[in-house]
């Protein structure tokens, strides 16, 4: 395999001791090492820039604003050949497809008219899919994790807050 990153994941499933699901890789692969080494390969291609910025004048934090659109407005004209002319997708339009639905993104990536179609074809190209259940176990974890996390900061807060003031 030529793609160092894809074979870095290949080999990740074939030294697997077990057959593990779907939703284990997706959490798996989707670290922060290899978000980063993605983003560094669109930076090396010149679609996306790395911008060191602060929050708050302290903390330091990377960006990567894209600098070069025609990637994404590629890929966005093959979702909607799929999805409004009835192109046949591929895996990889599949995978996309599941991060639209699962994420959410209907009305991100479509105009007011297009979504309820859209929408509907999004749910019978993706329904019982194995990617599709993944992606939507997986972010539904993230989702859980994340209103975990503010439920946890608010009570503290409160905790916090109504013990101070007694």
């Amino acid at each position: 395999m030529s793609d160092p990153i894809l074979h870095e994941a290949m080999l990740a499933l074939v030294k697997a001791k077990k057959p593990k699901r779907l939703q284990h890789w997706v959490r798996r692969l989707g670290n922060n090492r290899l978000r980063n080494q993605l983003a560094n390969r669109l930076v090396d291609r010149a679609i996306l820039k790395k911008e060191k910025r602060r929050f708050f004048g302290v903390f330091s934090f990377i960006t990567h604003p894209e600098v070069n659109t025609a990637p994404e407005l590629e890929i966005r004209k093959q979702i909607r050949s799929v999805l409004l002319e009835g192109t046949e997708p591929n895996e990889e339009h599949l995978i996309l497809l599941s991060l639209i639905k699962a994420c959410n993104l209907i009305n991100e990536v479509f105009v007011k008219e297009e979504r309820k179609t859209t929408k509907k074809r999004i749910d019978e190209l993706v329904k019982g899919q194995a990617v599709e259940k993944a992606v939507s176990a997986a972010t539904a974890a993230v989702n859980a994790a994340i209103y975990s996390s503010v439920a946890a900061a608010s009570i503290a807060a409160s905790n916090s807050s109504s013990s101070s003031g007694s």
